[in-house]
């Protein structure tokens, strides 16, 4: 959870400096998650390349992006406060929260297992973990798919260099629910609310 607010935090200083513009909170929230998920694994990526995938660099990193970015974690207190007063106003609304905090309730319970989808055994967390082993990221010869890394198991490694294979399932569920926002955002911006409560639930 700490990992995907860290991602708020420096995605939204990258649209700011982008001068991005947002049409809700949901758009903002979405995009600079996103925004930030590529600039923390880009650098992550970086400390890879160098040879220096291990846990004091990696926290050093972490730490500096939090204190270039801390001014942003208002931002994201003020995301709570104004859904309350939303859900407040607007009975309907309440009852769509609601309905999607009992699904993603069971989506978290779901994640407290041990990794056994192909992907994460396979090659997710797998060619992770080689790189997590060696400190770097390097070529691999038996898994071709382990030479074309994702930014995203960049974010892998760091919950697997804290030896929790489950709190990287966390994350991959948290930028999930991002996606599904961002699909409501989308909707809300070029068609219409209702529709976005019913790509929000679809996506699933």
């Amino acid at each position: 959870i700490s990992i995907i607010g860290l991602a708020f935090c420096l995605g939204r200083a990258v649209s700011r400096l982008l001068k991005l513009t947002f049409v809700g909170n949901a758009e903002e929230l979405s995009v600079s998650i996103m925004l930030g998920t590529g600039t923390l694994g880009l650098a992550i990526f970086g400390l890879g390349i160098i040879g220096l995938l291990r846990p004091l660099p990696v926290i050093i990193l972490m730490i500096v992006c939090l204190a270039l970015t801390r001014s942003e974690i208002k931002r994201l207190r003020q995301f709570g406060k104004e859904l309350l007063s939303r859900c407040r106003a607007d009975i309907s609304a309440l009852v769509l929260v609601l309905l999607f905090c009992l699904l993603l309730i069971i989506l978290f319970l779901r994640t407290a297992t041990p990794p056994i989808a192909p992907d994460e055994t396979i090659y997710h967390l797998s060619v992770a973990k080689l790189f997590v082993q060696q400190g770097r990221i390097y070529p691999l010869y038996d898994n071709f798919s382990g030479n074309l890394p994702f930014l995203i198991q960049m974010l892998y490694a760091v919950c697997l260099l804290a030896k929790s294979d489950i709190a990287a399932k966390l994350v991959s569920l948290l930028l999930a629910v991002t996606t599904a926002v961002g699909l409501y955002a989308f909707c809300g911006r070029f068609l219409s609310r209702a529709t976005g409560w019913i790509a929000l639930f679809g996506f699933w």
